[in-house]
């Protein structure tokens, strides 16, 4: 009964699902939106990312959480993750010329 539901209600896409052959080529990707909100607007990870040591990135932490950029749950959150997993379990560290590299 769901499959006669379905293909009575969306013909062309029961064709592809049973056909099994969707293929879609993707022309491009539009990052600017992401990039300019990177650049200017840079989030705790982007912060965190440019750590060396587990004490800097609780330093940043802190210093985010004071300024009241930072929610106490999210920070705590932050700081139990980096106190069990270490920084780079926030992510790779972002090298100087990071920017440059990757936006350019």
């Amino acid at each position: 009964m769901e499959e006669e539901y379905f293909r009575k209600k969306f013909p062309k896409l029961f064709e592809e699902v049973k056909s099994n052959q969707a293929v879609y080529s993707v022309g491009g990707i539009r990052w600017s939106e992401l990039v300019r909100e990177e650049l200017t607007n840079p989030d705790v990870f982007s912060f965190l990312r440019r750590c060396d040591t587990d004490e800097q990135g609780l330093e940043i932490i802190d210093y985010l959480e004071r300024r009241g950029e930072l929610e106490k749950k999210v920070a705590d959150d932050l700081r139990q993750q980096i106190k069990a997993n270490g920084i780079r379990s926030l992510g790779s560290k972002k090298e100087w010329g990071y920017y440059e590299r990757v936006y350019r």
